[in-house]
């Protein structure tokens, strides 16, 4: 597979189990295949940085995001805010739900939260508010 940010050969590593595929020579990208990302939670943060420090990219010079295709499919990908906080947007494929990661934003994902139930309790309190104003538009006969 080719990496979308930078058209180098991606190189598939081991992270405490978890294959995914870097772009080890270039930008310093990760594309995680459907649900490896969610996966990561339970990497330990140094470990993630050790990965970094192994990878040799040098570059990051980017294609533009609207031009980037899933190294899986080719099909174009999407972008779109990680969580609610809407501090990291990420790349993602529309046909294999793919999801490209550039250098150091597995990092800032995972700053985002100290923990799973954090970013859960976020998550609902987010959905009720928005229920909440679609309830209060509504009539009730």
């Amino acid at each position: 597979m080719d990496c979308p940010a930078y058209h180098s050969k991606l190189d598939e590593v081991d992270v405490c189990g978890l294959r995914v595929d870097l772009c080890q020579y270039g930008c310093g990208g990760i594309w995680f295949e459907r649900f490896e990302l969610n996966q990561t939670n339970t990497i330990h943060a140094h470990t993630i940085q050790n990965l970094f420090k192994a990878s040799t990219a040098k570059h990051d010079q980017k294609i533009m995001t609207s031009q980037r295709r899933c190294p899986r499919d080719s099909t174009i990908m999407q972008q779109h805010y990680y969580s609610i906080k809407k501090e990291v947007e990420v790349d993602t494929c529309p046909c294999c739900a793919g999801i490209w990661l550039d250098r150091h934003e597995l990092n800032k994902i995972q700053q985002q939260y100290e923990n799973a139930r954090e970013r859960d309790a976020e998550a609902n309190l987010f959905i009720e508010k928005a229920f909440d104003k679609i309830l209060a538009t509504r009539s009730i006969p």
